[in-house]
């Protein structure tokens, strides 16, 4: 599946492998001429191949290591010669991610290689638009947000995801997740851009409204344990069942990592 949408100068892609008929977990990437803002995972790397061929992007900016933001970055080199501006240690990550990612992952994304990047300055400038460079890990230690502050556009990787949240990966850190999305909140972001979702309207309130399900969710576990309460009680109480991930992920990918990300 690949899927075009359009806001103003922007151009996202959503992608996602089909499995047995069905589309797994979709990601995305976005075009802001000169820049490719992410690439998308590896395993789509033929429809994206063909995209990219017909886009005029000179820059990368990659918003973290993880696979599905980055798969295709070197096979995308191997096309055509381009500048590729990231965290200072999204480099070491990836080649870390593609000598060690799980079989879970491979299977949904693919395995992505290692490549070459340039720390990124304070901002990226393009013909038009200032984009400020925000580091604001959680999500992962390299995570980086993309900030353009005469519209206002937050490009947010996987900062925001959804309002409501659900599940966690077993590395992710709760407690600077929830800083960095005051961090973004402050700035006033009229549209967001996330990496799974597209185009977000209304970004600040989007943004307050999972800040604020993170708090009520924090109080209400940490009140749960000082009485005592098993954690499999509360999240019975709390949330429908996620066996399907909780197995698929082998524990890495689950409900019970954000519940027990904010007292571990």
């Amino acid at each position: 599946m690949i899927r075009h949408y359009v806001f103003e100068n922007v151009h996202y892609w959503q992608v996602a492998r089909s499995l047995a008929g069905k589309y797994l977990y979709s990601t995305g990437f976005f075009f802001l001429d000169p820049f490719l803002i992410d690439c998308g995972p590896v395993n789509m790397f033929h429809p994206v191949s063909k995209l990219f061929q017909q886009l005029p992007a000179t820059k990368i900016i990659i918003t973290h290591h993880h696979e599905d933001h980055t798969g295709n970055l070197s096979r995308l080199l191997a096309l055509r010669e381009m500048s590729v501006f990231a965290h200072s240690r999204s480099e070491e990550l990836l080649g870390k991610a593609s000598r060690e990612i799980p079989f879970w992952r491979k299977l949904v994304w693919g395995r992505p290689e290692p490549a070459q990047m340039i720390p990124a300055p304070e901002i990226l400038e393009t013909a038009q638009y200032g984009l400020q460079v925000l580091s604001t890990p959680g999500h992962s230690d390299d995570h980086i947000c993309l900030f353009e502050p005469v519209r206002r556009w937050l490009f947010t990787g996987d900062l925001y995801l959804a309002s409501y949240l659900r599940y966690l990966r077993d590395d992710e850190n709760i407690y600077e997740i929830m800083e960095s999305l005051r961090k973004v909140i402050e700035l006033k972001p009229q549209v967001v851009f996330c990496g799974h979702r597209g185009f977000i309207p209304d970004g600040e309130r989007q943004l307050s409204k999972k800040l604020a399900f993170l708090e009520t969710l924090r109080d209400e576990v940490l009140q749960s344990q000082q009485e005592g309460m098993p954690m499999n009680d509360f999240l019975e109480r709390k949330f429908k069942g996620d066996r399907f991930f909780r197995w698929l992920s082998r524990g890495e990918f689950c409900t019970q990592n954000l519940v027990r990300a904010f007292v571990r």
